[in-house]
């Protein structure tokens, strides 16, 4: 289960630095966004995001993405204990 925006920055062939030039922000903000660090992502970033390419509400797609995630985690705990 890939993060959609690291999966759309990948089929573009774009590193991680350069995606994050193209937003205007941090290379560290892109990078906890990936890694799913953040709860969600800002409307201003995901109309960024779809001003250079991205299909659909990169924002909607990424809450959707950690919630799975988090659900999958909290699954695993729990078989675990």
């Amino acid at each position: 289960m890939e993060n959609p925006v690291m999966k759309w920055r990948k089929a573009q062939g774009l590193s991680r630095e350069r995606l994050a030039v193209l937003l205007g922000v941090n290379y560290w903000t892109l990078t906890r966004i990936e890694r799913g660090c953040s709860v969600s992502i800002s409307k201003r970033l995901a109309e960024r995001l779809r001003s250079v390419g991205y299909p659909g509400n990169a924002k909607q797609d990424y809450e959707r993405w950690r919630a799975r995630l988090r659900n999958k985690l909290r699954e695993k705990v729990l078989r675990e204990s």
